[in-house]
């Protein structure tokens, strides 16, 4: 017998949650030490440079992530050997593109250089940022199985290796005075890669043996994936955009302010991906048999209250967190940071669920969402950045977020309704 959601799920969600929080709250304290330690303008460079690596994962490794969460847990119920081979599929594609990136970056790095940071000088900085973009991949390949297998306890592992590497180095060079743009970014790069090491040992040895991948799974992630990375490549862009749209259109100090609002607002999406890690792997079971809108429904109950308490008291201690954690210098990142709160809590109360449910089952709706908050941006950002910097960056952005989470939260609900407890094709993209 089978334990429903309050039961199993919640229990999980408790644990999974709060060691998760504790971890990537060490690496948010990390980061808050970055910004402290360089400065605004350095700090602005280390956050461009994240920026970079998230926005070539974001459009080209979510997808993969996708894939492999749409079908793995129920094959992982129903049929080990086509698991494995989707994994092996899904670990074949991103090590291709990973090794593309920094093939191409050692190969052209001016060329890399001048169109990652509009400079040909910046040839180091280029070949690590392509590292960045091989090891987040590798590092997801492990995490994913661990994921879908509901396999906590060693993603758990993983994490923790990923979160103490990460914040050691960072403060073992505070203490010895090293600590630069440079060094953070290569800190960054390098510790996904230390965390995908250990977690390769705790696969079970059937994932890790070496196998070619099957030209169907490869197809059918393709098939699955071209919509969704054209969504997901324009998703990636209107993220990023605004602080992209910053460097180019005002500088990297005026992005070292953003930066430092963006660190704290973006808390919530910090718990939003805790969450995913525990009720990711249920969307797709939950949808084929009819019972997404009240596992929807389930999750509002919990997230709203919270939602609301957490927006009173973001905003009422924000001038204080910004002064005493971030220094004086950061103080007009203050009124960006309660704009910034209220998009980044609106995606962790309302659209997570059904965000992942859509990009399951209706990329092409997802295309079009996804295109009118680019252009939104665009159009947002060229307006208001150059007269207002950081602030029009964040009304920019934080707008596109709820015109498109809303339109994505009615698209759900509707497709959720039509489903029938016993629909066999469920899955079957629309």
């Amino acid at each position: 017998m089978t334990q429903d959601v309050p039961s199993k799920t919640f229990s999980q969600l408790l644990w999974v949650s709060a060691v998760r929080i504790a971890l990537v709250g060490t690496w948010f304290l990390a980061t808050v030490l970055i910004g402290r330690t360089l400065g605004v303008v350095a700090f602005g460079f280390f956050v461009y440079c994240q920026t970079l690596i998230k926005f070539v994962t974001g459009c080209l490794g979510d997808p993969l992530d996708m894939a492999v969460m749409r079908q793995g847990p129920i094959l992982l119920r129903t049929d080990r050997p086509a698991l494995l081979q989707l994994l092996r599929s899904a670990f074949f594609l991103r090590l291709v593109i990973g090794m593309a990136v920094l093939l191409l970056a050692l190969a052209v790095p001016s060329l890399a250089s001048g169109a990652m940071f509009s400079n040909p000088n910046f040839k180091a900085m280029a070949v690590l940022t392509a590292a960045g973009v091989l090891g987040d991949f590798l590092l997801r390949s492990a995490l994913g199985y661990f994921q879908i297998g509901e396999n906590f306890g060693r993603f758990i592992a993983v994490d923790a290796v990923w979160q103490s590497v990460r914040v050691v180095a960072v403060v073992l060079l505070v203490l010895l005075h090293r600590l630069t743009d440079r060094s953070a970014v290569a800190i960054y790069v390098f510790a996904p890669w230390i965390a995908f090491a250990a977690g390769w040992f705790l696969l079970p040895a059937d994932v890790r043996k070496p196998a070619r991948p099957h030209r169907k799974d490869l197809l059918d992630i393709f098939h699955y994936g071209k919509w969704v990375v054209i969504g997901l490549a324009m998703a990636a862009a209107y993220e990023q955009l605004d602080k992209l749209l910053l460097v180019h259109l005002r500088g990297d100090r005026e992005l070292g302010i953003y930066a430092a609002a963006l660190t704290w607002a973006v808390i919530p999406d910090f718990i939003n991906g805790i969450l995913q890690t525990v009720l990711g792997p249920r969307i797709a079971p939950a949808y084929a048999q009819g019972r997404f809108n009240a596992l929807q429904k389930q999750y509002l109950t919990y997230a709203v209250p919270a939602g609301v308490a957490f927006a009173i008291i973001a905003m009422l201690i924000a001038g204080w967190v910004i002064r005493v954690f971030m220094s004086a210098a950061y103080l007009p990142a203050v009124g960006v940071y309660r704009v910034l709160i209220i998009g980044t809590l609106f995606n962790t109360v309302v659209t997570p669920l059904p965000e992942a449910l859509m990009n399951f089952i209706a990329p092409r709706r997802v295309i079009l969402c996804t295109a009118l908050a680019l252009i939104w941006v665009l159009v947002g950002g060229y307006s208001l950045i150059p007269r207002h910097g950081a602030m029009g960056a964040a009304v920019t952005i934080v707008s596109a977020r709820l015109l498109v989470g809303s339109i994505i939260v009615w698209q759900a609900h509707r497709l959720a309704g039509r489903v029938s407890n016993s629909a066999g094709n469920a899955l079957t993209p629309v």
